[in-house]
């Protein structure tokens, strides 16, 4: 863990162990306190038995849990799963709690105090660190690929092969012969490939491409590999963090009509911009129609998220004529140390 992490969360239980205490010693008011007949708050029911009779406490604890759904509806309402959970409880708190006001007692307020207390933490909680953002799966010849999840032993078990580069590479060299050059080499778990510690992401053009991933004599693309932050790590056991698939492999899986997927959108068809902002929703923040004179045509997804604690993702995808795909890549942004 981080010092920047250790910090935010210190800040984070900070604001528990305050608000928390708020509310405790609200709890120790109402018990301690009694009424003329010797009866504590907690027990005692609240005068009048009509909604028109609530205190201003009351009113101000009813506006903010109000103030709390607003907040949810205006910045946490994304595609972010995490957040689903508790949308429900949030807006439905403060209806229950009018829709009961006519049975109202110290020990219903405490409750409502409690919830406000309870959703506080958690909204503060949430805009401070965040929540992980769903990962997009990208599904090649039958086979899914999550970054920063699928490692390369589970890759190879899918009968995909892996091609690490042993030599520079020829500039004469023919993509037909690239596996047959012997610049790169087929991979054997049986003997061990290290790969150094970190990860840095960046941009790979086939001829700086150090890991292929190969499946029935067809060059799908080059890959990233990350281990840990602090050793290196056997290649096997590494996560893949970035794909890319370029141009001539692009032509080969079209040629062959390979099974190509992000997100359930396939990729071998024309790219449709209703589609894609069906499927990725606000994280889709460029397309072919704020297309720049001189510049390729793009889809550019986004999957922003607090890099102190997760991950981002980018996926990038150069777009030929009549929105067809020539080339794309996805790369995973992990969190900064």
């Amino acid at each position: 863990m981080t010092k920047a992490q250790i910090i935010i969360l210190a800040l984070v239980a900070s604001l528990w162990i305050v608000n928390t205490g708020i509310f405790l010693v609200f709890y120790s008011y109402l018990k301690k306190s009694k009424n003329n007949f010797g009866i504590s708050l907690l027990k005692e029911e609240i005068a009048g038995t009509g909604t028109r009779n609530v205190g201003k406490v009351e009113m101000l604890i009813y506006f903010s849990l109000l103030m709390l759904c607003l907040y949810y509806l205006l910045f946490l309402s994304g595609h972010n799963p995490g957040t689903s959970m508790i949308r429900g409880q949030i807006i439905a708190t403060p209806c229950i709690a009018l829709f009961n006001a006519r049975k109202r007692t110290g020990k219903s307020i405490l409750a409502l105090f409690g919830t406000f207390v309870l959703y506080l933490n958690l909204i503060l909680s949430h805009a401070i660190v965040g929540l992980p953002v769903k990962t997009p799966i990208l599904e090649i010849a039958q086979s899914e690929v999550i970054l920063n999840k699928t490692t390369i032993s589970e890759l190879m078990k899918e009968d995909f092969q892996i091609y690490v580069k042993k030599e520079k590479y020829p500039p004469s060299l023919k993509y037909e012969d690239i596996l047959t050059s012997g610049v790169f080499e087929k991979y054997s778990q049986t003997t061990p490939i290290f790969v150094e510690k970190g990860y840095e992401a960046k941009s790979i053009s086939l001829r700086d491409a150090d890991y292929l991933f190969v499946k029935d004599h067809c060059i799908l693309g080059s890959f990233l590999p990350y281990g840990r932050e602090e050793k290196e790590t056997n290649l096997e056991d590494c996560k893949i963090v970035q794909i890319d698939v370029f141009e001539e492999s692009w032509k080969t899986i079209q040629e062959k009509q390979i099974s190509c997927q992000i997100n359930g959108v396939n990729l071998l068809k024309p790219l449709q911009t209703e589609e894609m902002k069906k499927v990725f929703g606000k994280n889709l923040w460029e397309t072919p129609e704020k297309k720049i004179e001189g510049y390729d045509a793009h889809y550019q997804i986004f999957y922003p998220a607090n890099r102190v604690f997760w991950s981002e993702y980018h996926i990038s995808m150069k777009l030929e004529e009549k929105n067809i795909l020539r080339e794309f890549y996805l790369e995973t942004r992990l969190p900064q140390k």
